[in-house]
């Protein structure tokens, strides 16, 4: 950390840097916000005992809080064998909030904070989410569905790692492979801090006008507004350039927090590529146990094919996922009476833009 700091004074500086060819920084903002917080990670053992006793203090109320009921979100990673995997994902998800790390020996418990869990928008102090799962990203169903024996925490949380250390393999040897020019990368992670809205606005506006100063605040409550890195790597910059549109974007469950049709047109205006293949994906939470189909209607009250048209997208493969996925999470909510399940799955929305049609019509 102490060695990437040292290249993160601007923009062009961390583009000329060893890390610059993997990570793009699309904001100057960006950049700054993370030499912000990286020296929050590296000073926060250094703050005074009464600063660390009342951080500490906060993460032991929530840990204790997480003792009780029953959480297998983690479970829809197993996908059609969830049901197996529903009991081992609880224990290992209390297990995880009782010691702090997802080792099953019982001698081994996390004794420091993780930084990184201590500082957020909120500021300082314990702002972590109720459902934090560390297994939660990998894909659980061949070790579910391949077993003829019951799957423990030991084995859950192996699998996890073997999947972690294959991913981490395959990614080195594609960013350090020999036929690749010194000077270009095979994967750019692209950095980009603002509010969702926000973001998908001033990628939009540059499309349009070449501008990279946008206007548009980073943030609620923000004075700073977003202006695109225009440096090597950044936006226009040739061939490098950052991208304005994309074949696939994950709106996670946007649509919860700002309403389906709201989000939609800021997102899908320009964003997903004119490609019918092309897809945007939302994961809308329900608190009540409706009927998917019903579920649907509310949340495009307008008829199908216009709202189709108004965003130049049309749903696809809603009708098998609407039937099956639903229920599945609806069945299984049921049974653990949890309030909130996911509805939709993540092929359940995609919008496919048809390329024929006009522009859509704008949501400001």
């Amino acid at each position: 950390m102490q060695e990437a700091h040292c290249h993160l004074q601007n923009v062009k500086d961390w583009a000329a840097s060893p890390y610059g060819q993997l990570m793009k920084m699309c904001t100057e903002y960006t950049l700054s916000e993370l030499r912000r917080h990286w020296v929050l990670y590296a000073e926060m053992h250094n703050l005074s005992p009464q600063r660390l006793k009342k951080i500490q203090s906060a993460f032991t109320v929530l840990m204790n809080s997480r003792q009780k009921g029953m959480v297998s979100s983690t479970a829809r990673s197993a996908g059609p064998v969830m049901s197996s995997a529903i009991e081992v994902v609880a224990l290992q998800f209390r297990n995880y909030w009782k010691k702090g790390t997802t080792s099953t020996n019982s001698s081994q418990t996390a004794s420091l904070l993780n930084p990184t869990f201590c500082y957020s928008l909120a500021g300082e102090g314990c702002n972590v989410h109720y459902a934090t799962d560390p297994i939660q990203p990998f894909h659980l169903a061949p070790l579910f569905g391949n077993t003829k024996r019951t799957v423990s925490v030991s084995d859950f949380v192996r699998a996890a790692q073997a999947e972690f250390k294959q991913w981490c393999t395959t990614f080195h040897s594609i960013i350090s492979s020999t036929t690749i020019p010194s000077s270009a990368s095979p994967v750019a992670v692209r950095f980009f801090l603002g509010d969702a809205m926000a973001v998908c606005r001033s990628i939009d506006q540059f499309a349009e006008t070449g501008m990279a100063g946008s206007g548009i605040p980073v943030d609620q409550w923000k004075t700073q507004t977003i202006t695109l890195n225009k440096a090597e790597g950044g936006y226009g910059h040739g061939p490098s350039s950052a991208p304005t549109t994309f074949d696939v974007i994950d709106t996670s469950n946007l649509c919860d927090q700002f309403g389906d049709l709201d989000w939609n047109p800021q997102s899908t205006s320009r964003s997903v590529e004119e490609d019918p293949e092309g897809s945007q994906g939302t994961f809308p939470l329900v608190v009540s146990f409706v009927m998917p189909t019903i579920l649907l209607t509310e949340l495009e009250p307008q008829e199908i094919l216009s709202v189709s048209l108004a965003l130049r997208s049309s749903t696809g493969s809603v009708e098998f996922v609407a039937k099956l996925g639903p229920m599945l999470r609806i069945f299984s909510a049921k049974l653990l009476d949890e309030t909130h399940v996911h509805v939709l799955p993540e092929q359940a929305r995609p919008f496919k833009m048809p390329p024929t049609l006009p522009h859509p019509i704008r949501h400001r």
